[in-house]
């Protein structure tokens, strides 16, 4: 079967199926790279991570993330989008969101869980790397490489390890 004639379905799956075998492949439909990336706790993160803890010790309650924003000194509109990603590690929760809104992934509203306290609390460690592909999580890098919250802080994000770090 050629590529023209596959369905949509079928171009995903077998899509799928190669980046999950940790091949970068090129899209049948789009022609764009697609790859699964394993993605760390950046030191933003965990700094977002730490003010929500804080601000929900003092009242806890589901929280903005437009509050953390404030919270950190960068307003209200600061970009938060990696922040989210923190569930993966299930260091964070979602409030569930208006089932009439389909402009928004999320409420915008979270707290931290027991994990994620204990994990700022630094007595939690999480696997370093978590395999998301198209805001999906697939699972871990390596399982047994453990980080702690202090080892999140002394990384800040690096865009070009990112891009050349390989699957196993």
């Amino acid at each position: 079967m050629t590529d023209e004639n596959k369905t949509l379905k079928e171009a995903r799956d077998e899509t799928r199926a190669a980046i999950l075998a940790g091949a970068k492949v090129t899209c049948p439909c789009c022609k764009q790279l697609v790859k699964i990336y394993p993605r760390p706790i950046s030191a933003q993160m965990a700094r977002w991570l730490i003010a929500l803890v804080r601000m929900h010790a003092k009242d806890p309650h589901w929280i903005h993330v437009h509050e953390i924003g404030v919270a950190l000194g960068l307003g209200p509109k600061a970009h938060a989008a990696d922040f989210a990603k923190l569930r993966y590690w299930h260091l964070i929760e979602s409030r569930e969101k208006d089932s009439d809104d389909t402009t928004r992934r999320s409420s915008g509203y979270w707290r931290p869980t027991d994990h994620g306290i204990g994990f700022v609390r630094d007595s939690v460690r999480v696997p370093s790397h978590a395999k998301i592909y198209d805001a999906h999580f697939l699972g871990w890098k390596d399982p047994n490489k453990l980080v702690t919250i202090r080892d999140s802080l002394r990384k800040e994000f690096n865009y070009d390890e990112l891009m050349r770090t390989p699957l196993k």
